[in-house]
């Protein structure tokens, strides 16, 4: 037998992973920065979307 993938994370998890709070990661999630789904009610996030959002961000500019 082989060991499920996890595919999604809660939006509290996804917010530790991106170094932010809940309340941010739901506020992005709402925004539609961030894709969200819906299972029975509970917000979900697809690793593979926190990939691309990461990779959708700009970078940062260092002043010297």
């Amino acid at each position: 037998m082989s060991t499920l993938e996890t595919k999604t994370v809660s939006a509290a998890c996804a917010g530790r992973m991106l170094g932010l709070g809940k309340a941010k990661t739901l506020a992005l999630i709402h925004d539609g920065r961030l894709p969200g789904k819906n299972l029975d009610g509970r917000i979900r996030v697809r690793l593979s979307d926190i990939d691309v959002f990461l990779k959708s961000l700009p970078d940062a500019a260092v002043r010297q």
